[in-house]
């Protein structure tokens, strides 16, 4: 086994130990790992306004004024349809935030985990040392594109966990599962070199 197996399986295991036992982050004095994310943690909600600016103004005519002009009719009528498509928006926005979360802590997790330790075993302790071979069979190229994609899925979950108002901190499991992407990405392009 050379250094790009030493840090592509040392990455893997890094990340397998961010999904199951290294906390993300402190809620309530405690630490909440993946597997703790569904009872402990609620998405943040979408702020409607932050969609489309200005839905919350009221623009409603005085009545002491008389009838409202079509110019005021109109603003009144774009301004509710705005605010009916902001809230509809954040609503989809949330709903989809939340089923992904929930996907991720279900399933997705182990076939993440799955694919980078197949990945780094692959493209490094795996694949052919001669260049032309390794080229031909294409085990650090496909090692590496399921790396980028878990990244993708990983990044996608951490972003929805870690932004919004009253969002977490993150803790160090966070950081050593995004290490252990990068370390398994590091050992495919090293590959079974010594």
């Amino acid at each position: 086994m050379g250094f790009g197996a030493l840090v592509g399986i040392g990455g893997a295991v890094c990340f397998m130990a961010a999904l199951v036992v290294l906390p993300w982050f402190t809620a309530e004095g405690r630490d909440v790992t993946l597997p703790d994310m569904r009872s402990a943690f609620t998405v943040a909600e979408t702020d409607p306004d932050a969609l489309l600016p200005g839905t919350t103004d009221d623009t409603a005519p005085d009545p002491s004024d008389g009838v409202p002009t079509p110019d005021q009719v109109g603003e009144i009528v774009e301004q509710q349809a705005r605010a009916a498509a902001a809230d509809a928006a954040a609503d989809a926005i949330d709903s989809g935030k939340s089923r992904y979360l929930e996907i991720y802590t279900d399933t997705l997790w182990m076939v993440l985990a799955g694919g980078v330790a197949l990945a780094a075993v692959f493209s490094t302790v795996l694949s052919p040392r001669s260049f032309a071979l390794s080229m031909v069979l294409g085990f650090r190229r496909l090692g590496g594109a399921v790396t980028v994609l878990a990244g993708l899925a990983h990044g996608a979950a951490l972003w929805i966990v870690f932004t919004g108002a009253g969002a977490p901190s993150p803790a160090p499991g966070v950081w050593v599962g995004v290490g252990g992407l990068g370390a398994v990405l590091l050992g495919c392009i090293i590959g079974p070199k010594r």
